[in-house]
């Protein structure tokens, strides 16, 4: 596996497999039979992306069907002995969700940068923690623009300073090499 050739089993690093498709859940046994799942530490559910698959508005995604097929996914993936971690477009409103799936099928709920142990699930503040969570979402991607926007200045003016670059600086360049 190609993991194996960069990572050494030493580094700690773990690989997942995302689940985002309706393709994707149809084919979980294949998937789980594959000779490379064993390589793997477990299997990842994109309920936003699943939902989209589906031809599912995003206000749906706490409803019972995809519940449901998250449990059918929890319970498979418990079944090899892997993790099972749960994502998209966590809320308050997923935990409630969240709780219906066995404890034990459960290793993991996630936003996409903060990553939640299941236990959390039992804390009586967690909301409280979603919410912070979600507010260091917002505050990474302001940075990651403002960031960007730094390269969008470097890059007007390199294209200045180009621009400021007449015929006669080109030719001597090329004479020069």
């Amino acid at each position: 596996m190609a993991a194996q050739k960069i990572y050494s089993t030493q580094s700690g690093v773990k690989l997942y497999c995302n689940i985002e498709s309706i393709t994707g859940f149809n084919n979980l046994s294949d998937i789980i039979h594959s000779r490379y799942y064993n390589e793997l530490t477990g299997i990842i559910l994109g309920r936003d992306d699943m939902a989209a698959s589906m031809q599912l508005d995003k206000s749906k995604i706490e409803e019972p069907g995809m519940l449901n097929l998250s449990k059918i996914i929890a319970e498979k993936v418990f079944e090899t002995q892997k993790e099972f971690i749960i994502g998209g477009s966590i809320g308050n409103s997923s935990i409630k969700n969240f709780q219906e799936i066995p404890n034990r099928f459960l290793s993991a709920f996630e936003t996409r940068k903060i990553i939640f142990d299941s236990s959390a699930l039992n804390i009586k503040n967690i909301n409280e923690g979603i919410y912070k969570a979600l507010e260091f979402e917002i505050k990474w991607i302001k940075n990651k623009n403002r960031i960007s926007n730094l390269d969008a200045i470097r890059i007007t003016q390199l294209q200045e300073r180009q621009n400021k670059l007449d015929e006669r600086d080109l030719n001597y360049a090329n004479t020069a090499i």
